[in-house]
């Protein structure tokens, strides 16, 4: 946590602010958490489904801390790859770190969330299939996708043409 701070945040809870400044591409931190099965995933209480992420074919991490306070924006500044997160573009020292829930979000990942992100990009209803995205969207991500989930985006594009 030496480059990074929990703060609460009004009605969201806690986020992830960067102690320092961060230049594209550069490594923030890793993600800790212990894997699991989908199925696995699928039958934990709510508060640790809430706490997950995916991060390869069938495979879920359970996020430890800091990471599990990264909150969503439709607008993200941070991505992961190989459970490590890794700035998406320049980071100022106290900019609040934001993903975007659906980057690797695989076919059938059916949670809804009402989006308060307030960015000019909001989407305002989210779920969890990065296929749900427009597909300009689904371009602009494709260098910030895992290569498991990336290799999924070719298979879904062949089955369209």
């Amino acid at each position: 946590m030496k480059n990074t701070v929990i703060r609460k945040i009004g009605k969201k809870g806690k986020g992830v602010f960067a102690k320092k400044d961060f230049r594209k591409g550069e490594f923030i931190l890793s993600i800790k958490g212990k894997s699991v099965s989908s199925a696995k995933a699928d039958s934990m209480q709510h508060y640790y489904r809430n706490h997950i992420c995916v991060v390869g074919d069938d495979e879920w991490a359970l996020m430890g801390i800091p990471e599990r306070y990264i909150n969503h924006s439709c607008s993200p500044n941070v991505f992961d790859k190989k459970r490590r997160v890794f700035a998406m573009k320049n980071i100022k020292k106290g900019e609040e770190l934001a993903f975007d829930y659906s980057i690797n979000g695989p076919d059938g990942e059916n949670w809804k969330m009402k989006c308060h992100c307030k960015s000019k990009n909001c989407r305002i209803n989210l779920n969890g299939e990065f296929f749900s995205l427009p597909r300009k969207r689904q371009k602009q991500y494709l260098p910030y996708l895992d290569a498991w989930f990336r290799k999924k985006y070719k298979e879904r594009i062949k089955k369209l043409r």
